[in-house]
């Protein structure tokens, strides 16, 4: 029985490097079941599933090799990863942290220790990602993957710059991993050069359509479009009031009218540019309750500033200063319970994950 498994392991293992995972893993499902105490059975099975995107699936395998051989420490592993695909970072930490213990040698026992440090929500355990992170690239200089992790704690340690060299470095590796192309549009976006990272999700998302990874970015391409709105249009309104405070002239408030709207144009032009699917989670968020949200923080402002832009100067001062106080702050009002149900599902998750 024993060499049996043996076997069905190497075949799995040869299936999952040409790249069928879900012939590998079903082969493995076979053979844990007559041979349960097989870690590395098991093992293989959690890396076929994380192959899968099944983390809840490769989380069950990995604790059935950590039964068959709780010293195994690639069983740690996949623990950790899948542990840390599911949003749980704690346990994902403590589970990288066992691995590297057992298997310092491994370049991929430090990279899933620095993602795990790296979005755990304590941020001095955070910052002790870029340690495991540095040895990961010293243990594996060729791995994409090293980089990768080492790309990913730079990130979280606003360490930018860094963060898109080790990303560079793992797509010259490998051009088509897709994690390290949504991961190079994150670095995109946190520049504000949204078209390059729009463009580097669609890549993505064309190679790969049923991986959520770069549908989430789109939509956060989406939500910047959103956020960079509001701004404008707060900007516009106290510049606005100033304006009306400063002089009776005319042509400053035209000037400025005119300038806010060519801005509110050009967002309104990047809007209609996105992606398809990053449209569509926007009209997600925009919709039913939504609606009111936005037209209360971004329409209704908007259309009072370029009022102020033509009316006559008393009028203006109504058409500016009310919406400013009362608008913005009825918005920020209704804004206040969502926020707040936000942060009560954080807790929870964090309670839960701890």
């Amino acid at each position: 029985m024993e060499e049996t498994t043996a076997l069905t392991v190497r075949q799995a293992a040869a299936l999952l490097r040409m790249g069928q995972a879900a012939k590998a893993r079903e082969i493995l499902a076979k053979a844990v079941a007559a041979a349960p105490g097989h870690a590395e059975a098991w093992t293989l099975l959690a890396r076929c599933e994380l192959s899968l995107s099944s983390p809840e699936a490769a989380l069950t395998a990995g604790q059935g090799a950590l039964r068959a051989d709780p010293g195994h420490a690639e069983a740690y592993w996949v623990t950790a990863r899948a542990r840390l695909d599911l949003g749980r970072p704690v346990q994902a930490e403590r589970a990288a942290t066992e691995a590297v213990r057992l298997d310092p040698a491994r370049w991929y026992t430090h990279a899933v220790l620095a993602e795990a440090r790296a979005f755990h929500p304590l941020p001095w355990i955070r910052r002790k990602a870029l340690e495991p992170a540095r040895r990961a690239v010293e243990l594996g200089p060729y791995e994409p993957g090293a980089h990768i992790a080492a790309g990913v704690a730079a990130y979280r340690a606003r360490r930018r710059r860094q963060a898109r060299r080790h990303f560079e470095q793992a797509l010259a590796l490998d051009p088509t991993d897709d994690v390290a192309l949504n991961n190079l549009a994150l670095t995109d976006l946190a520049r504000w050069r949204l078209g390059l990272a729009a463009r580097r999700l669609m890549t993505s998302y064309t190679a790969n359509p049923a991986s959520p990874i770069p549908l989430h970015n789109l939509g956060v391409i989406a939500g910047r479009l959103v956020q960079a709105a509001q701004m404008l249009t707060v900007i516009g309104l106290i510049a606005m009031a100033v304006a009306l405070a400063a002089t009776d002239g005319d042509a400053v408030r035209r000037v400025l009218g005119g300038a806010l709207l060519a801005a509110w144009a050009l967002l309104v032009r990047a809007v209609v540019r996105l992606p398809h699917p990053a449209r569509r989670w926007l009209a997600r968020r925009v919709s039913g309750a939504g609606v009111v949200v936005w037209a209360l923080l971004i329409v209704a402002p908007a259309g009072a500033t370029l009022a102020a832009a033509v009316l006559p100067r008393d009028l203006a001062l109504i058409t500016v200063v009310v919406p400013l106080l009362i608008l913005q702050g009825l918005g920020g009002v209704l804004l206040l319970p969502l926020l707040l149900r936000r942060m009560l599902r954080a807790v929870r998750a964090a309670r839960a994950d701890g």
